[in-house]
Protein backbone atom coordinates (compact mmCIF):
# COMPACT_ATOMS: atom_id res chain seq x y z
CA UNK A 1 0.00 0.00 0.00
CA UNK A 2 1.28 3.47 -0.89
CA UNK A 3 1.56 5.85 2.04
CA UNK A 4 -0.76 8.83 2.12
CA UNK A 5 1.33 12.02 2.13
CA UNK A 6 0.36 15.59 2.96
CA UNK A 7 2.97 18.24 2.12
CA UNK A 8 3.08 21.69 3.66
CA UNK A 9 3.92 23.25 0.28
CA UNK A 10 5.69 22.59 -3.02
CA UNK A 11 9.06 23.64 -1.60
CA UNK A 12 8.74 20.98 1.08
CA UNK A 13 7.82 18.40 -1.53
CA UNK A 14 10.92 19.21 -3.58
CA UNK A 15 13.20 19.22 -0.52
CA UNK A 16 12.00 15.86 0.79
CA UNK A 17 12.11 14.22 -2.62
CA UNK A 18 15.76 15.26 -2.98
CA UNK A 19 16.55 13.64 0.39
CA UNK A 20 14.53 10.46 -0.22
CA UNK A 21 12.25 11.47 2.64
CA UNK A 22 9.07 11.23 0.61
CA UNK A 23 8.95 7.45 1.02
CA UNK A 24 7.84 5.84 4.29
CA UNK A 25 9.89 2.69 3.74
CA UNK A 26 13.03 4.76 3.24
CA UNK A 27 12.24 6.88 6.30
CA UNK A 28 11.88 3.80 8.49
CA UNK A 29 15.07 2.25 7.12
CA UNK A 30 17.06 5.40 7.86
CA UNK A 31 15.49 5.82 11.28
CA UNK A 32 15.73 2.20 12.40
CA UNK A 33 18.49 2.95 14.92
CA UNK A 34 16.75 5.98 16.44
CA UNK A 35 16.29 5.83 20.22
CA UNK A 36 12.75 4.86 21.23
CA UNK A 37 11.10 7.60 23.28
CA UNK A 38 8.10 5.37 24.01
CA UNK A 39 7.00 1.99 22.66
CA UNK A 40 6.55 2.41 18.92
CA UNK A 41 7.75 6.02 18.88
CA UNK A 42 11.09 7.53 17.88
CA UNK A 43 12.56 10.85 16.74
CA UNK A 44 15.70 11.42 14.69
CA UNK A 45 17.27 14.35 12.92
CA UNK A 46 18.94 14.88 9.59
CA UNK A 47 21.07 17.76 8.32
CA UNK A 48 20.17 18.61 4.71
CA UNK A 49 20.91 21.28 2.14
CA UNK A 50 18.09 22.85 0.17
CA UNK A 51 20.60 24.75 -2.01
CA UNK A 52 24.35 24.86 -2.43
CA UNK A 53 24.78 26.90 0.72
CA UNK A 54 21.66 26.67 2.92
CA UNK A 55 21.90 23.95 5.57
CA UNK A 56 18.82 22.95 7.51
CA UNK A 57 18.06 20.55 10.33
CA UNK A 58 15.04 18.31 9.87
CA UNK A 59 13.38 16.28 12.60
CA UNK A 60 11.51 13.09 11.76
CA UNK A 61 8.96 11.76 14.27
CA UNK A 62 7.95 8.15 13.71
CA UNK A 63 5.04 6.24 15.27
CA UNK A 64 3.96 2.69 14.52
CA UNK A 65 1.73 0.02 16.04
CA UNK A 66 -1.95 -0.82 16.29
CA UNK A 67 -4.79 1.62 16.82
CA UNK A 68 -7.16 1.07 19.73
CA UNK A 69 -10.16 -0.86 18.43
CA UNK A 70 -12.63 1.30 20.36
CA UNK A 71 -11.50 4.95 20.55
CA UNK A 72 -11.80 6.94 23.73
CA UNK A 73 -14.67 9.42 23.84
CA UNK A 74 -12.12 12.25 24.09
CA UNK A 75 -10.49 11.05 20.85
CA UNK A 76 -13.83 11.11 19.08
CA UNK A 77 -14.63 14.56 20.46
CA UNK A 78 -11.24 15.91 19.39
CA UNK A 79 -11.44 14.23 15.97
CA UNK A 80 -8.30 12.26 16.79
CA UNK A 81 -9.65 8.72 16.64
CA UNK A 82 -7.39 6.42 14.61
CA UNK A 83 -4.84 9.22 14.22
CA UNK A 84 -1.17 8.55 14.91
CA UNK A 85 1.00 10.89 17.00
CA UNK A 86 2.54 12.47 13.86
CA UNK A 87 -0.96 13.16 12.54
CA UNK A 88 -1.91 14.69 15.89
CA UNK A 89 1.28 16.76 15.85
CA UNK A 90 0.37 18.04 12.39
CA UNK A 91 -3.08 19.02 13.64
CA UNK A 92 -1.82 20.60 16.88
CA UNK A 93 0.85 22.55 15.03
CA UNK A 94 -1.88 24.05 12.85
CA UNK A 95 -4.09 24.92 15.85
CA UNK A 96 -1.26 26.88 17.47
CA UNK A 97 -0.13 28.51 14.25
CA UNK A 98 -3.66 29.79 13.59
CA UNK A 99 -3.65 31.74 16.86
CA UNK A 100 -0.32 33.37 16.08
CA UNK A 101 2.11 31.20 18.06
CA UNK A 102 5.55 30.25 16.75
CA UNK A 103 5.84 26.54 16.00
CA UNK A 104 8.19 24.30 14.03
CA UNK A 105 7.81 24.66 10.26
CA UNK A 106 6.03 21.59 8.94
CA UNK A 107 7.25 19.73 5.86
CA UNK A 108 5.08 16.64 5.50
CA UNK A 109 3.15 13.92 7.29
CA UNK A 110 3.06 10.37 5.92
CA UNK A 111 0.78 7.55 6.99
CA UNK A 112 -0.12 4.05 5.88
CA UNK A 113 -2.26 1.28 7.33
CA UNK A 114 -5.61 1.42 9.09
CA UNK A 115 -5.49 -1.00 12.01
CA UNK A 116 -1.75 -1.72 11.82
CA UNK A 117 -0.15 1.61 10.95
CA UNK A 118 3.14 3.39 10.34
CA UNK A 119 3.38 7.13 10.35
CA UNK A 120 5.95 9.94 10.25
CA UNK A 121 5.99 13.71 10.41
CA UNK A 122 8.91 15.77 9.14
CA UNK A 123 9.53 19.33 10.30
CA UNK A 124 12.32 21.88 10.40
CA UNK A 125 14.13 22.71 13.62
CA UNK A 126 12.96 25.84 15.42
CA UNK A 127 15.43 28.79 15.36
CA UNK A 128 16.47 28.79 19.06
CA UNK A 129 19.08 26.19 19.96
CA UNK A 130 17.96 25.41 23.52
CA UNK A 131 14.70 24.80 25.32
CA UNK A 132 14.05 26.07 28.86
CA UNK A 133 14.88 22.65 30.32
CA UNK A 134 18.30 22.65 28.65
CA UNK A 135 18.98 26.21 29.82
CA UNK A 136 18.20 25.23 33.40
CA UNK A 137 20.29 22.07 33.14
CA UNK A 138 23.43 23.67 31.67
CA UNK A 139 23.32 26.88 33.70
CA UNK A 140 22.67 29.27 30.79
CA UNK A 141 19.40 30.27 32.49
CA UNK A 142 21.45 31.90 35.27
CA UNK A 143 23.49 33.84 32.71
CA UNK A 144 20.35 35.85 31.86
CA UNK A 145 19.91 38.92 34.05
CA UNK A 146 17.14 38.76 36.63
CA UNK A 147 14.85 41.23 34.86
CA UNK A 148 14.94 39.25 31.63
CA UNK A 149 14.39 35.98 33.48
CA UNK A 150 11.22 37.35 35.01
CA UNK A 151 10.14 38.66 31.63
CA UNK A 152 10.70 35.18 30.18
CA UNK A 153 8.46 33.65 32.86
CA UNK A 154 5.82 36.27 32.03
CA UNK A 155 6.11 35.43 28.32
CA UNK A 156 5.63 31.69 28.93
CA UNK A 157 2.62 32.36 31.16
CA UNK A 158 1.17 34.75 28.55
CA UNK A 159 1.59 32.04 25.91
CA UNK A 160 -0.43 29.57 27.98
CA UNK A 161 -3.04 32.26 28.59
CA UNK A 162 -3.26 32.86 24.83
CA UNK A 163 -3.80 29.14 24.24
CA UNK A 164 -6.57 29.04 26.84
CA UNK A 165 -8.19 32.24 25.55
CA UNK A 166 -8.47 30.55 22.13
CA UNK A 167 -10.45 27.72 23.78
CA UNK A 168 -7.53 25.32 23.52
CA UNK A 169 -5.51 23.38 26.08
CA UNK A 170 -2.02 21.88 25.85
CA UNK A 171 -0.93 18.69 27.54
CA UNK A 172 2.63 19.42 26.41
CA UNK A 173 3.03 22.57 28.52
CA UNK A 174 6.49 21.76 29.92
CA UNK A 175 9.93 23.34 30.09
CA UNK A 176 11.16 20.94 27.38
CA UNK A 177 8.77 22.36 24.81
CA UNK A 178 9.41 26.13 25.14
CA UNK A 179 12.32 27.44 23.04
CA UNK A 180 13.11 31.12 23.77
CA UNK A 181 15.06 33.68 21.75
CA UNK A 182 15.82 37.25 22.84
CA UNK A 183 15.10 40.09 20.42
CA UNK A 184 16.38 43.53 21.40
CA UNK A 185 13.32 45.20 19.89
CA UNK A 186 10.54 42.76 20.74
CA UNK A 187 11.79 41.04 23.87
CA UNK A 188 11.39 37.28 24.20
CA UNK A 189 10.12 35.23 21.27
CA UNK A 190 8.97 31.69 22.03
CA UNK A 191 8.73 28.65 19.76
CA UNK A 192 6.67 25.64 20.79
CA UNK A 193 7.37 22.02 19.86
CA UNK A 194 5.58 18.70 20.47
CA UNK A 195 2.17 20.08 19.64
CA UNK A 196 0.42 16.70 19.56
CA UNK A 197 -0.88 17.56 23.03
CA UNK A 198 -2.86 20.55 21.72
CA UNK A 199 -6.58 20.02 22.17
CA UNK A 200 -9.75 21.94 21.43
CA UNK A 201 -11.74 23.04 24.43
CA UNK A 202 -10.73 24.71 27.68
CA UNK A 203 -12.19 24.89 31.17
CA UNK A 204 -10.88 25.77 34.63
CA UNK A 205 -9.69 22.21 35.26
CA UNK A 206 -7.70 22.14 32.01
CA UNK A 207 -6.15 25.52 32.71
CA UNK A 208 -5.12 24.43 36.20
CA UNK A 209 -3.67 21.20 34.79
CA UNK A 210 -1.59 23.07 32.18
CA UNK A 211 -0.14 25.51 34.72
CA UNK A 212 0.44 22.74 37.27
CA UNK A 213 2.30 20.69 34.67
CA UNK A 214 4.36 23.71 33.62
CA UNK A 215 5.34 24.49 37.22
CA UNK A 216 6.24 20.86 37.97
CA UNK A 217 8.39 20.65 34.83
CA UNK A 218 10.34 23.76 35.89
CA UNK A 219 10.89 22.16 39.27
CA UNK A 220 12.05 18.88 37.70
CA UNK A 221 14.37 20.78 35.34
CA UNK A 222 16.20 22.21 38.35
CA UNK A 223 14.89 25.79 38.56
CA UNK A 224 16.19 27.62 41.64
CA UNK A 225 13.95 28.40 44.60
CA UNK A 226 13.69 32.09 43.73
CA UNK A 227 12.48 31.31 40.21
CA UNK A 228 9.99 28.73 41.48
CA UNK A 229 8.65 31.11 44.12
CA UNK A 230 8.21 33.85 41.54
CA UNK A 231 6.48 31.46 39.15
CA UNK A 232 4.19 30.11 41.88
CA UNK A 233 3.16 33.63 42.86
CA UNK A 234 2.39 34.56 39.25
CA UNK A 235 0.29 31.43 38.72
CA UNK A 236 -1.54 31.90 42.02
CA UNK A 237 -2.33 35.48 41.06
CA UNK A 238 -3.85 34.26 37.79
CA UNK A 239 -5.94 31.61 39.52
CA UNK A 240 -7.33 34.19 41.97
CA UNK A 241 -8.25 36.69 39.25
Amino acid sequence: MMAHIIYENENSKTLLAAQNLDDLDAIYREGKSARLRHAGRAVWKKIVRDSDVDEKTLYVKMHWGKHRLVPRFSELRQRQAYRSMPQREWQGNELFRKIGLNVAERCAVLNDGLWNFRSAMIMKAVPPEKCIDEMLQDGSWNEIDEERRELLLDTMIATLEKIHAANLNWKGATSRHFFPEWDENQGWELWLIDCEGARRGCNDRMQERDFRKFYRSMEESGADEKTLKMLREKIDKLERS
